[in-house]
C-alpha cells in the first residue's frame, strides 16, 4: 500500500489536535507532515529572527510531539536529521 500525506498547515495546531487528525484520517491520508512553519515562520528564519522553540533539547522536543505519535496517521515524526522517534 501506498501511504499518501499532507501537510498540517491550517489544521494543526488552528483547530482541536482530535478533530484535526480525525479529518485527515477521514480524507483517506495515511501520514502527515507536521507544518514546522507553525513552530517557526520562513520569514523569520530568513530575517533571523530565530524564537527559543527550538532551543529545547532533542528530549525535550521529543516530549512535546511525541503528543502526536498517539495518531495513526503520524507514524513517524523526523525531529531533526537524521533524528526520528
Amino acid at each position: 500500500m501506498l501511504d499518501i500525506g499532507v501537510q498540517t498547515k491550517g489544521i494543526i495546531p488552528e483547530m482541536d489536535i482530535d478533530k484535526g487528525f480525525g479529518m485527515i484520517s477521514e480524507a483517506g491520508f495515511t501520514r502527515v507532515d507536521i507544518n514546522i512553519d507553525t513552530f517557526l515562520k520562513n520569514s523569520d528564519l530568513y530575517a533571523g529572527k530565530v524564537n527559543k522553540f527550538f532551543d529545547a533539547s532533542i528530549e525535550e522536543l521529543t516530549i512535546y510531539f511525541n503528543q502526536y505519535t498517539k495518531y495513526p496517521v503520524c507514524g513517524c515524526i523526523c525531529l531533526a536529521p537524521g533524528v526520528e522517534d
